[in-house]
């Protein structure tokens, strides 16, 4: 246990010095960018005040909320989150500090640049080095062993989870349960309690209603002696991705389903702020000039317009009509038939078009009119969406948000064309899981995978 406080506190420690250094990068790119020529020494003299708060604050920041991303549980989309929110904290208290020395001569075009160039650094460092930790477990260092109590499906489930990603460098290393089992490893109760003792032991994990209650009562008074955490496996399996939260009647806990993340009115405020700026950013910066020269490039190829306009299922199944860039030969079955491996429909530019996903990029215009948002489940020809929808159960239940321009699913590997019913029943099972768990960070980290898959060579890109 100590040395295991002594490794957080080092990482801590280290992770704050990078933090601060990306910080003043960050500051002295806006301010170089700002302040192009000579004299930027005697310039920066006027910053040092800000640039030795902005230091500071930050320190406090991260001391009072520490980031860690020791816990093997952490995602991406979490840490992007957490990211977010701290340069937002910092930005308040920035702006405070300004206002509270009525100093407004600081250049906002720099404060700007600052606070857009600093979460991207701090994501970048911050997952490259999530990565580095989740390939040195996978590798067998900084093993966290737990013990499983309960021979149960969700117990086994949870066996085969740590076991399949051992980029979390989680080891179950021992099966407890009423009887024992010497051909399936598993020992009896009171064995477990001896592991504990021994130190083999970091965390339990106790299967109800399979393992008695007084059982349970001893096992958290010893581990609450032993600084050991208690986990407890229910199987909340029926409800899907929901989330749940608990809540106390009487000292009862109860577990209820909570809502979907956009039923909340200021959540889709920031979802369609995001989408409107962030829509109009890529018009204004991509579309601007990428429409002419791949409208020609169409016309140049192929007779008919260089769009492609088809009427989708939007939110609540209504139609919109959805806009691409045509990639293929003007066809009767564009309705009906997926575009399929080595499809003679599909043109030399469309080809391209589609391995880029530059075909899509003309649907940032359905984002801006409010029939899209940037993320979001896939929006499918009606036909498609005909034929599944009485195959997968809950298939609707996409529906119940904006279709977005890219998603989920697009980011894990199923786009394109989806021959089996097991391909679309994936995609869903992903969408699902987006409409109940949506948050802004999840929103970026989307986009930021989609940007990257871009330069990828994807094999279902046809």
């Amino acid at each position: 246990m100590m040395k295991k406080n002594r490794l957080e506190r080092l990482f801590f420690v280290s992770s704050v010095s990078v933090d601060i250094a990306l910080l003043n990068v960050a500051f002295l790119f806006a301010f170089v960018l700002r302040f192009q020529g000579t004299g930027l020494m005697t310039k920066l003299e006027d910053y040092e005040e800000l640039l030795i708060f902005s230091n500071i604050v930050w320190l406090i920041i991260v001391t009072v909320n520490r980031p860690y991303l020791l816990n093997r549980f952490v995602s991406e989309i979490q840490i992007i989150k957490r990211v977010l929110s701290i340069t937002f904290w910092h930005a308040l208290l920035i702006t405070s500090f300004i206002i509270l020395l009525k100093n407004y001569s600081y250049s906002r075009i720099t404060l700007i640049t600052f606070y857009t160039t600093l979460p991207v650094l701090l994501c970048l460092w911050k997952i490259i080095f999530l990565r580095l930790i989740r390939y040195l477990r996978s590798k067998g260092r900084h093993q966290y062993r737990i013990i499983l109590m309960g021979r149960t499906q969700s117990a086994q489930k949870i066996k085969d989870f740590f076991m399949r990603r051992k980029e979390m460098g989680i080891q179950v290393t021992g099966v407890f349960d009423k009887q024992a089992n010497e051909k399936l490893e598993i020992q009896p109760y009171e064995e477990a309690f001896d592991w504990i003792d021994s130190g083999k032991v970091d965390e339990v994990y106790c299967s109800v209603p399979t393992v008695p209650t007084e059982l349970i009562e001893k096992l958290i008074r010893i581990a609450d002696s032993k600084l050991l955490k208690v986990k407890i496996i229910t199987d909340f399996s029926y409800v899907t991705t929901r989330k749940l939260e608990c809540e106390f009647y009487n000292e009862v806990p109860v577990i209820k389903l909570s809502e979907i993340p956009l039923d909340n009115i200021y959540n889709r405020l920031v979802k369609r702020t995001f989408d409107v700026v962030f829509a109009s950013l890529v018009f204004v910066l991509v579309l601007s000039w990428l429409i002419p020269i791949v409208s020609i490039l169409i016309c140049l190829e192929s007779k008919g317009s260089p769009f492609f306009v088809q009427k989708r299922h939007g939110v609540k199944k209504h139609h919109f009509r959805c806009i691409k860039f045509r990639s293929m030969r003007i066809n009767k079955e564009a309705d009906t038939k997926q575009a399929q491996r080595k499809d003679a429909r599909i043109t030399r530019i469309g080809a391209f078009l589609r391995r880029t996903s530059i075909d899509e990029f003309p649907q940032f215009l359905n984002v801006l009119w409010g029939d899209m948002s940037v993320v979001g489940p896939r929006p499918h020809p009606i036909a498609l969406d005909e034929k599944f929808r009485t195959v997968i159960d809950k298939f609707d239940k996409r529906h119940i948000v904006k279709p977005g321009v890219t998603g989920l699913a697009q980011i894990r590997g199923y786009r394109g064309e989806t021959r089996k019913v097991y391909d679309m029943y994936g995609r869903v099972k992903l969408d699902r899981f987006y409409t109940e768990n949506w948050s802004l960070a999840l929103d970026v980290a989307i986009v930021f995978n989609t940007a990257l898959k871009i330069f990828q060579r994807d094999q279902n890109a046809y």
